[in-house]
């Protein structure tokens, strides 16, 4: 799983990396959103990480992983524009 959501991120890297540079006040937006729907990956992953079944807790573990690292990556970039 967390590769899975690493070629994601590369993908999402990638494309912004290909694209023009965005507006400041659409990015800082972004980012607030971003943020939002880490809180809503994190708790999916909670909800997976607290089954029964061995691979759904591991997924869970990972999504809730990802979901830190991404909310405190799109809150530190958003605070910093």
């Amino acid at each position: 799983m967390t590769g899975v959501w690493a070629l994601v991120n590369a993908a999402i890297a990638y494309g912004g990396w290909l694209g023009a540079e965005p507006d400041p006040a659409s990015l800082r937006r972004l980012l607030w959103i971003n943020a939002g729907l880490d809180v809503l990956y994190m708790a999916i992953g909670w909800g997976l990480w607290t089954r029964p079944k061995p691979v759904l807790k591991g997924f869970g573990l990972s999504i809730v992983a990802q979901g830190l690292f991404l909310f405190f990556f799109d809150l530190f970039h958003a605070l910093q524009i």
